[in-house]
C-alpha cells in the first residue's frame, strides 16, 4: 500500500493511494473516517460483480486510507481499538501483571468460563436464546489505558517494537509455565532483563489501565450481531482495547492471561491485514484476535487466508 493526503479542507481529507494490486483509489472521508467520495479504476464499480479477491483490494483499501490519515492527521478516522499500537500496548500491559492484578481486572471472564464447565456461578446470566438457539457468541470486555494518544505515541518510541515483542512473547512462555508462586517474579525479571524495569511505570502496569468495563456477552444470528452491555465507565471516549474471548475451560488464571495476551496480539494482527499490510514479524501470529474478522476470514475464505486458525500455514507477503 502507498498513500498520499491529496487535501483538506474543513469537512474533509483527501487520499490517493495504490493497493498491493496496483489499483488506484481516490477516497475524501470526514474526520471520523466517513467516506464521501470514492472512485477506483481497478475493479467493478458493482460490489456485487467484484471477484472476492477485488472486493479484498477495496475493503483494505479503504481500511488503509482511514488508518493513513489518522497516522499523518490525527483525526480519529478509525476506532481507538482498531490501532494497532494500542493493542499492542495493552498486550503488554495484561502480560506485565501479576496474577493477583490480572484476576481484579478480568477475573470475571474467568468466574464465567467456570460456570460453563463446573457449574460455578456467573458472572453474568446469559440470556435464555443462547441455551436454546444455534449462534455463536462470546465474551468482552472494554480496556481503557490510563494515557491518552499522545501516551500511546511516545510509548512506541520508548519502547521500540523488537524489545517489547520479544518481551511479548518471552511473558507468554512465563504465563504458560502457570506456576503461580513464581509467575510474578519471572515476570519481573523478564522485564528487568529486556530493560523495561527502567522505563517510566513499566512495572506498574496496574497504572496504565484508567478503568475496564463489566463482562458483555455478545452474539451473531446471520449478519448481525447483537450484545448485552454491563457496567460501562462513564468515560467520555472509546475504550482503547476489547478482549473478546471465546468460551472455553483455562487449566488456570494464569493459562487465561496467557490466553487473553495471544488474543490481542491477533487483534494487532487482524487491524494490519485488513488494511492490507503484512503484520511486523512479532505479530505474525495465528488465532482468534477480533470475531469481526474470524468472520470475515471463515466467510471469504476465496480471498482471505485462515489467519484465525492456531494451525494455520501462513503467507505473510501476501495478506
Amino acid at each position: 500500500m502507498k498513500a498520499v493526503i491529496t487535501g483538506e479542507n474543513d469537512e474533509r481529507v483527501g487520499v490517493n493511494l495504490l493497493d498491493n494490486n496496483d489499483a488506484e483509489h481516490v477516497i475524501e472521508m470526514e474526520f471520523d473516517g466517513e467516506i464521501k467520495y470514492y472512485e477506483q479504476d481497478g475493479y467493478p464499480d458493482e460490489p456485487s460483480e467484484r471477484s472476492p479477491d477485488g472486493s479484498r483490494h477495496v475493503t483494505q483499501a479503504q481500511h488503509y486510507a482511514k488508518y493513513y490519515v489518522y497516522q499523518e492527521k490525527g483525526y480519529q478516522t478509525i476506532p481507538a481499538r482498531e490501532d494497532p499500537d494500542r493493542l499492542t500496548i495493552a498486550a503488554l500491559v495484561l502480560s506485565a501483571m501479576d496474577t493477583d492484578t490480572f484476576e481484579e481486572y478480568f477475573g470475571p471472564f474467568y468466574q464465567q468460563f467456570k460456570h460453563h464447565t463446573e457449574d460455578a456461578e456467573p458472572a453474568i446470566e446469559i440470556p435464555e436464546k443462547l441455551y436454546t438457539e444455534d449462534v455463536f457468541y462470546y465474551y468482552a470486555m472494554d480496556i481503557y489505558l490510563g494515557f491518552g494518544r499522545d501516551g500511546i505515541a511516545k510509548l512506541v518510541e520508548q519502547f521500540d517494537e523488537p524489545v517489547v515483542q520479544e518481551y511479548l512473547d518471552e511473558a507468554e512462555r512465563v504465563l504458560a509455565g502457570g506456576d503461580a508462586a513464581t509467575v510474578a517474579d519471572e515476570l519481573t525479571a523478564l522485564a528487568s532483563e529486556h530493560g523495561l524495569a527502567e522505563r517510566e511505570q513499566a512495572l506498574e502496569p496496574a497504572d496504565w489501565i484508567e478503568a475496564t468495563s463489566g463482562l458483555h456477552i455478545k452474539w451473531q444470528i446471520g449478519d448481525e450481531l447483537y450484545g448485552e452491555l454491563n457496567d460501562e465507565p462513564a468515560i467520555d471516549r472509546g475504550p482503547d482495547a476489547q478482549l473478546e474471548l471465546i468460551p472455553h475451560n483455562p487449566d488456570s488464571l494464569e493459562a487465561l492471561q496467557e490466553y487473553a495476551v495471544h488474543n490481542l496480539k491477533c487483534q494487532a494482527r487482524d487491524c494490519y491485514v485488513q488494511m492490507g499490510v503484512t503484520p511486523p514479524e512479532p505479530l505474525q501470529v495465528t488465532g482468534p484476535g477480533m470475531n469481526r474478522l474470524t468472520d470475515w476470514y471463515q466467510r471469504f475464505a476465496d480471498s482471505f487466508q485462515p489467519y484465525h486458525d492456531p494451525d494455520a500455514e501462513i503467507d505473510w507477503e501476501n495478506v
